[in-house]
């Protein structure tokens, strides 16, 4: 793999914050989908949607609990960097049905939630990824155990998170092109940044190679990095517009775009199509019991599931 050497934590960035919707290029949009419908036929998997639950507000990421056999979706519930403490997230059962739409929500019972995007599960912690703070909850009671303010380190668009083995939690800034890492005493630091970093979106922890992957939504890069070293690798080449990204539970990548509005599979011979017509699809969870695809489509304030066969 080519190494991208000026990728490190000590170069410079220069990237103003495009918002998510607006980002999302129709350039190629008819190209894309003619490919992907193809790419679709020829893998020869046929996913089948079981469900689609509308109620939502800005549903930006679906995360399953195996331990509670939940699904947990955060709620911006409206502007994206607003600090108005109405962010929420719901839990929903695995039949589609919704248990409690506002399990946590900002405000109430001494929970702050502003705008919450990404998740990671610590034990029976859910780290939050909220603006510029990264917040953790019960994951049983949804009671406020901890915040961590990054807004020192200059975190204005905390987007998603990744918890690593040793209990690094890492952060995508995407407003600075960076990742930042929170380590297990609570140290913030910056992992990586640079422009190379195009709008850094999906994190994924890859325990096959031990490294972090870090899907990019400007561009069409994915990166994969090292902790203790100073540069990236190119894993891969897509469409663009990447979000969440997650393994299969055999072992494939799968991988969210709002170029496509399609979730991709990462195989050995490149990108191919595993769903298609889904708008805006957010930070993507998996159930590897049932085998499912969880996607949260934020402009259309719904979440599917999805069964992969």
């Amino acid at each position: 793999m080519s190494r991208i050497k000026h990728v490190t934590a000590h170069s410079t960035l220069t990237l103003l914050l495009v918002w998510l919707a607006a980002c999302a290029s129709a350039e190629g949009d008819s190209e894309a989908q003619s490919s992907a419908a193809a790419e679709s036929a020829s893998a020869g998997r046929q996913p089948v949607r079981v469900a689609s639950i509308a109620g939502f507000d800005i549903p930006e990421s679906a995360i399953h609990d195996p331990d509670q056999d939940v699904y947990l979706v955060t709620n911006i519930n409206g502007e994206f960097t607003a600090k108005d403490n109405n962010g929420y997230v719901s839990r929903l059962l695995p039949d589609g049905s919704i248990e409690n739409l506002k399990f946590i929500a900002g405000g109430v019972a001494g929970v702050t939630l502003h705008a919450p995007k990404g998740t990671a599960f610590a034990g029976d912690t859910l780290w939050i990824a909220d603006i510029d703070a990264l917040r953790g909850f019960d994951k049983h009671t949804g009671v406020p155990l901890a915040s961590i303010d990054l807004s020192g380190a200059g975190a204005a668009f905390l987007n998603d998170v990744a918890l690593g083995p040793d209990g690094t939690i890492y952060l995508s800034d995407s407003r600075s092109n960076r990742v930042l890492q929170v380590a297990p005493d609570r140290t913030v630091s910056v992992a990586l940044q640079g422009d190379t970093l195009a709008m850094p979106n999906g994190l994924f922890w890859d325990d096959e190679s031990g490294r972090l992957l870090v899907a990019c939504y400007r561009g069409t890069t994915i990166f994969a990095w090292r902790p203790g070293e100073h540069a990236v690798e190119l894993f891969a080449v897509g469409p663009g517009g990447f979000d969440g990204m997650e393994r299969l539970a055999d072992g494939r990548l799968v991988i969210s775009s709002w170029t496509t509005s399609a979730v991709h599979v990462l195989a050995d011979t490149g990108f191919q199509t595993l769903i298609e017509g889904v708008p805006s699809p957010g930070d993507i969870g998996v159930d590897v019991q049932r085998n499912r695809i969880l996607i949260p489509i934020l402009t259309e304030n719904r979440v599917e599931i999805w069964e992969v066969r």
